[in-house]
């Protein structure tokens, strides 16, 4: 994952993720990854030795010096019928740290809002591509 901070150091969070489908739903694991370890070839699309984040086209992304942080979160998502409603449950335990000079404690506080703004991000994406569907 890729965030850019605007008066810090952008962010990345190597995270291997793991996902299944179940009957009404789907869960998703997200565990950090140590890519030190990893060979050039693999690091290739996601930040060179220089620690500069890498784009599709192998150059570096806003030139700027990337942190990396730790991520991990374990997520599930089910479908739930209420009545003639659909609904959707989603449920997520999750723990960060940006690293860097951002003390822990400022990370905490911010965790909700980015939380919040991700799942609106899924949301949104999901919209489209039910629209897309029923096209």
């Amino acid at each position: 994952m890729y965030h850019h901070i605007s008066v810090l150091n952008d962010r990345v969070f190597n995270t291997l993720v793991i996902t299944a489908r179940y009957q009404d739903g789907f869960l998703i694991v997200q565990i950090p990854v140590d890519l030190s370890t990893f060979p050039d070839m693999v690091l290739q699309n996601s930040h060179n030795k220089n620690g500069r984040f890498n784009g599709p086209d192998g150059n570096p992304k806003n030139g700027k010096k990337l942190v990396e942080g730790q991520y991990v979160s374990v997520e599930r998502v089910k479908r739930l019928k209420k009545g003639t409603q659909d609904l959707i449950l989603w449920e997520m335990a999750t723990s960060s740290d940006a690293q860097g000079s951002l003390p822990l404690a400022l990370q905490e506080m911010s965790i909700p809002a980015v939380i919040a703004k991700d799942v609106q991000f899924f949301l949104d994406w999901a919209e489209k591509r039910r629209i897309a569907a029923s096209s």
